[in-house]
């Protein structure tokens, strides 16, 4: 296993679709006019990166 802040390198073992690296960021809120009625939004943000450098993110 490598080191903490350390790459592996397991080419030839793992496709090139495989996932290389994420992150996800999401948040949120809820308020309570009354009480009777309770609103709430939430947003969450992701991206992913694979092996084969091919990428994609998505909002939500």
């Amino acid at each position: 296993m490598p080191a903490l802040g350390q790459d592996a390198n397991y080419s030839g073992i793992l496709d090139g679709n495989e996932l290389d690296n994420s992150c996800k960021f999401s948040s949120g809120m809820i308020w309570n006019p009354n009480v009777k009625l309770t609103v709430g939004v939430e947003y969450l943000r992701g991206q992913r990166e694979n092996k084969d450098r091919a990428a994609g993110a998505g909002n939500r």
